[in-house]
């Protein structure tokens, strides 16, 4: 119904149930990916989209924020807010492609897998043990898990100098 609304119908699938390994290309033919909900951790769909190059709409009810600059944050109780950048990422796709170019470079750099399993062992842990905030143990644990696995070369370089260390995979 809120597709219809939009008067974007035609051009809007909500992707149910499809293959993880069918995922990449289906991103690749979006114009867009939009994430709307009320509450988002660490969505992988996210960063699988900004891997494909995909503009992307983002709920600001994210913990784990991407930068800015690469993605546009939407409050996801401003019905209106969404209608206005969807029917702009649809109307005008070309203003959004600098920011797509930066997220696939950031997560490109920066989404590291090993941190991602850990995050998600650790908060799949912490629901298991009924801990009060399981999102933020699990960033901590996750935090302290990587210090503890990082070649000493890691460790003693300056956050700043590493952030900007290029990585290939």
């Amino acid at each position: 119904a809120f597709a219809r609304a939009l008067v974007v119908g035609s051009r809007f699938d909500a992707a149910t149930s499809e293959p993880w390994a069918s995922m990449p290309s289906i991103y690749r033919t979006a114009t867009a990916f939009a994430l709307p909900s009320l509450y988002e951790g660490s969505p992988k769909a996210l960063w699988e989209a900004m891997y494909s190059g995909v503009p992307a709409l983002v709920t600001s009810a994210i913990e784990d924020r991407p930068p800015a600059g690469t993605c546009t944050l939407i409050d996801p109780h401003d019905r209106h807010a969404w209608t206005l950048a969807i029917r702009d990422v649809l109307t005008h796709p070309d203003r959004y492609e600098e920011s797509a170019r930066r997220a696939l470079a950031w997560v490109r750099t920066r989404r590291d897998t090993r941190v991602l399993i850990r995050r998600e062992t650790a908060f799949a842990l912490a629901v298991s043990r009924g801990l009060e905030d399981p999102v933020r143990w699990a960033n901590q644990e996750t935090a302290r898990l990587s210090r503890l696995t990082a070649s000493p070369d890691e460790v003693a370089q300056p956050r700043e100098q590493s952030e900007r260390k290029e990585v290939r995979p």
